[in-house]
């Protein structure tokens, strides 16, 4: 089987990687919005701490091969770039939500948060970067399209019961009761639950909070 990586080094030091990142900006991604391109490049250019830096290469080398399309001459990258500087955002703005996260873990939050404003971003990660609310869905099926579908479910949720992410109790029994009811149903009666996108982007606006 026939994979067109981004990265064909597993191991590279930062320079190296930027510049492999510079050239999927240079190339652009349609989904890629102007917030998640420029705060993303921005913080992708301060990462200096060396632990930041190799969690960016890990991930982004998660983030590669899970999203690269088998038998393709494409590298995807309109998708991979708008993943890679939300990566970006996160660990560079908001380190001490997502620190305790593995590479499948912040694949999966950078894949689901690529649509979210900056401005938004950090109630965002108060809610979804929560290691056992991950682990229980990346347990639950290694789709990760369908992965994200679940956390949106847990989203949905998250809404309709108001909670206030300010509230640390409130939010911290959310998130334990959200990673049971992800780990007590089966992924097609967690699917059943989706919403289709039009319902949760109009749920959205009526909330104030744009995408």
């Amino acid at each position: 089987m026939k994979y067109k990586y981004l990265f064909d080094k597993k191991r590279m030091d930062y320079d190296e990687y930027l510049q492999v990142v510079s050239d999927m900006i240079s190339t652009g991604s349609r989904i890629c919005s102007k917030d998640t391109l420029e705060v993303g490049v921005d913080a992708i250019t301060k990462i200096d701490d060396p632990i930041k830096r190799k969690k960016m290469i890990n991930t982004s080398l998660v983030i590669d091969r899970e999203f690269t399309i088998p038998y393709s001459n494409s590298s995807n990258t309109f998708k991979k770039l708008p993943i890679i500087l939300t990566l970006a955002n996160m660990m560079e703005n908001h380190y001490e939500l997502i620190q305790d996260l593995n590479s499948n873990e912040l694949t999966l939050l950078s894949f689901f948060s690529f649509v979210v404003d900056s401005s938004y971003m950090k109630d965002h990660l108060k809610m979804c970067a929560d290691h056992n609310l991950l682990a229980s869905i990346i347990e639950k099926t290694p789709d990760i399209y369908h992965q994200s579908d679940i956390l949106g479910v847990i989203e949905d949720k998250f809404f309709e019961f108001d909670i206030d992410v300010n509230n640390k109790s409130e939010l911290d029994k959310f998130k334990r009761e959200s990673a049971t009811f992800v780990r007590s149903n089966s992924e097609v009666d967690l699917l059943n639950m989706v919403k289709p996108f039009e319902e949760i982007y109009k749920e959205l606006e009526e909330k104030g909070i744009r995408l």
